[in-house]
């Protein structure tokens, strides 16, 4: 009877040190991978969100527009935010998704005596720019789109 359950324990090989070293480490590559790609998705993911938001303020201008035909004199996202709120053009300002410092919506003001705005924010990914300014409140003729300045990327729209 010993000799039998001698046998078959002997018999019996489990994995190797190295192997079980090589299985984790190859685990681990992937979940490394799997990480820096999600993030790449969830920095898009909030970008995309931005240019929504800006989308829709722009939209409650429009509106703001139409009925005064002129744009709000406030010289801040801040003031633009009472503004629409207050007024009715907008039940609540969109916040920026990141908690990171940096990142807000700005609003240029009132430009070309009320008849033009711009609106922008600060992109976390490096885009592809559409043009390239200086200055965020100025030259509203190149239109909405992504800019670089520097280094940086931002979104803006621009009132037609």
């Amino acid at each position: 009877m010993f000799n039998k359950i001698k046998k078959f324990t002997t018999n019996c090989r489990g994995f190797t040190l190295t192997e079980l070293l090589v299985v984790i480490a190859i685990i681990g590559l992937l979940a490394g991978v799997t990480t820096v790609s999600m993030s790449g998705a969830k920095r898009q993911g909030r970008d995309s969100k931005r240019k929504a938001d800006l989308e829709i303020v722009a939209g409650a201008l429009e509106i703001y527009y139409a009925q005064n035909r002129e744009y709000p004199a406030d010289s801040n996202w801040s003031g633009l935010s009472g503004t629409l709120t207050r007024e009715g053009y907008i039940n609540a300002m969109p916040e920026d998704p990141s908690s990171q410092s940096g990142f807000a919506y700005e609003y240029c003001g009132a430009l070309d005596n009320g008849k033009k705005f711009i609106i922008y924010t600060k992109l976390e990914r490096k885009d592809n720019a559409d043009f390239v300014v200086t200055d965020h409140c100025q030259d509203p003729t190149t239109g909405s789109g992504v800019y670089q300045i520097g280094q940086d990327s931002f979104y803006r729209v621009v009132s037609p």
